[in-house]
């Protein structure tokens, strides 16, 4: 598989008026890293992030070991059938699981957190440059 080339013509439509085999003027040359950046900030960073946040669900769900639990909730605690091997089996998943998806789920919604403070970075310190300019 060939890795994907971006901020081309091809791959963004974005940049289809970027023309600079003319004189490129300071205003259209300004515009067009403006358009690269927001297309950047707000399209190519959160999509690939939002990979990450998959990918890192899939390691901390399999290291916890949580659909495997799942599974063999009532299967006994070493393969010991007996009444003492199903109910320890049993109680230690009932103590294991609420840690293992109260871990996971803080990691997932810090990674969400993450993307959520990406994508209003921005606006966020221009309104607070503009409120530091007004306020002395």
């Amino acid at each position: 598989m060939t890795p994907k080339q971006i901020n081309t013509k091809e791959s963004n439509p974005i940049f289809s008026d970027a023309d600079f085999a003319k004189i490129p003027n300071i205003s259209r040359l300004f515009i067009f890293f403006v358009k690269d950046f927001f297309y950047w900030w707000y399209i190519q960073m959160p999509i690939f992030y939002l990979e990450k946040l998959e990918r890192i669900s899939l390691v901390v769900a399999d290291q916890l070991s949580i659909s495997i639990l799942f599974k063999n909730f009532f299967v006994p605690w070493k393969r010991h059938r007996s009444a003492v091997g199903y109910f320890i089996g049993i109680l230690v998943k009932l103590l294991y699981l609420p840690i293992a998806i109260a871990i996971y789920l803080t990691i997932m919604i810090a990674c969400a957190l993450l993307i959520f403070v990406w994508v209003f970075l921005p606006p966020v310190a221009i309104i607070f440059v503009l409120i530091s300019l007004f306020i002395i």
